[in-house]
């Protein structure tokens, strides 16, 4: 599927996600993170977008999270579904709801992934997004809850292995002698996963 429900209202995707199955969904509103697209040139649907480049600036990232941010603020205020998008819905569109879930809905930045995750289990946020996202929980909730390598290779673990975040932690940090990549190489063996 090219799109996934995160919540009871926002649904998170790529460009190539069907208008007409969007549609039957309910959803309304859309959010292009990747500049003008089939979805907001629609008369179907009410539409923002912001054409926020992969490399971006600090500078460039954060108003667009923030003019994003209330815009998916209000639609949720208005009881109405809303997609969220860029081309693959793997790193900038997830990027746009961490910082939502943070500063709208006061979650720590490690909730919001871990939510994210779970409900759109091939998300890969550029890990400069996520150091720019980590600064912006250092100011609002005045810690960081995300350590972006030890935090993603646990998760990764745990959805790889079909084990819950806490025990494949526990695994992790019994194993710890051996480097991330060769526990990981383990475990895949164990499971018996490919990839």
């Amino acid at each position: 599927m090219s799109y996934s429900q995160i919540s009871p209202l926002i649904y998170l995707g790529g460009i190539e996600t069907d208008l007409m199955e969007i549609k039957s969904k309910g959803i309304k509103t859309i959010l292009s993170l990747c500049g003008r697209s089939k979805f907001t040139r629609s008369n179907v649907f009410e539409s923002k977008f912001y054409d926020l480049k992969p490399l971006c600036t600090s500078e460039q990232f954060i108003p667009i999270c923030e003019g994003s941010s209330k815009y998916i603020s209000k639609a949720i205020s208005d009881s109405k579904k809303i997609y969220v998008h860029c081309s693959y819905g793997i790193s900038r569109s997830p990027s746009i709801l961490l910082y939502y879930y943070m500063t709208k809905e006061k979650k720590s930045l490690f909730e919001a992934y871990t939510l994210i995750k779970r409900n759109r289990t091939k998300i890969n946020v550029d890990p400069y997004l996520l150091g720019l996202l980590s600064k912006v929980e250092q100011e609002t909730f005045g810690s960081v809850s995300f350590k972006a390598n030890y935090h993603l290779e646990i998760i990764s673990l745990s959805y790889k292995c079909d084990i819950d975040y806490s025990t494949a932690e526990k695994a992790f940090l019994e194993n710890n002698k051996n480097s991330s990549q060769a526990f990981l190489s383990l475990m895949k063996k164990r499971f018996n996963i490919q990839n």
